[in-house]
């Protein structure tokens, strides 16, 4: 009884060994968009600005997540215009471009969040004795 069990376990431990020898199936591969990105200058500053994204040929579509990028196309040219960021957290928006068959591809866009400072100039170096001082702060 002993060795019958052992024959049986043998044998359904080859069984599954051989099962799970099968060949694998090929995973289909994703198409891709039929342009390249040359250039593109992803992080803008907190003031309103222009940028580029240039690629070796022009998509069928190009668009923004958010509406404070717009995109204007210029063939190959993809010209991104940002408007004033008014907040102190940056902001991310995708920029898709789209190729005649429907593929596309997203690149990230940051914009910089206001930032206060002082210059050097107006840097105070002292002790803990009280002072009344008046310092303009910019921001950017």
């Amino acid at each position: 009884m002993k060795r019958i069990s052992l024959i049986l376990l043998a044998a359904l431990g080859l069984l599954s060994l051989g099962s799970s020898c099968k060949k694998q199936q090929d995973v289909p591969r994703l198409s891709q968009v039929d342009f390249s990105v040359l250039e593109a200058k992803t992080y803008l500053p907190v003031e309103s600005s222009t940028a580029t994204v240039r690629l070796d040929k022009a998509p069928a579509k190009a668009y923004s997540s958010a509406s404070w990028l717009q995109v204007a196309q210029e063939g190959a040219t993809i010209r991104l215009t940002s408007t004033d960021n008014i907040n102190p957290q940056s902001r991310n928006a995708s920029l898709v471009l789209k190729d005649s068959k429907g593929d596309s591809i997203a690149i990230n866009i940051m914009q910089a969040g206001i930032i206060f400072g002082l210059p050097k100039e107006q840097a105070m170096i002292g002790g803990d004795a009280a002072i009344d001082k008046t310092i303009k702060a910019p921001s950017n």
